[in-house]
């Protein structure tokens, strides 16, 4: 199998040109790439080549490695923020620790002329 030597590109700039050809969405770090050419993501690992000690890879790897994993990513959904954010005791009525921080809130306040 013959490559094109011009078609190569180094796995240094894979995140800008990841940010290319997804419209600027995206630029992973360069950490997160490397997972991907060792590891892979969502059982697709990033193809490439090594001349030398350089590791390579084709922009056409990538534009590939970005269509077998983002379907996948599309369906993950983001879990909604809870309705409550103050944790209350089972009885309803707020716990010992956020009394003080309000008593000490409203101290202050009367200090600072505030309330």
């Amino acid at each position: 199998m013959m490559i094109d030597m011009d078609e190569l590109i180094p796995v240094r700039d894979i995140p800008a040109e990841i940010r290319r050809i997804t419209g600027g969405r995206t630029k992973p770090d360069k950490c997160t790439v490397y997972r991907w050419l060792k590891v892979g993501n969502r059982g697709a690992k990033l193809r490439r080549v090594y001349i030398g000690k350089i590791a390579l890879v084709k922009r056409q790897w990538i534009a590939d490695f970005i269509a077998d994993t983002e379907p996948q990513l599309e369906t993950i959904e983001k879990p909604e923020k809870p309705e409550q954010a103050v944790r209350r005791n089972q009885d309803g009525t707020l716990p010992t620790w956020r009394k003080r921080q309000l008593d000490d809130v409203r101290q202050r306040a009367k200090q600072l002329g505030l309330a």
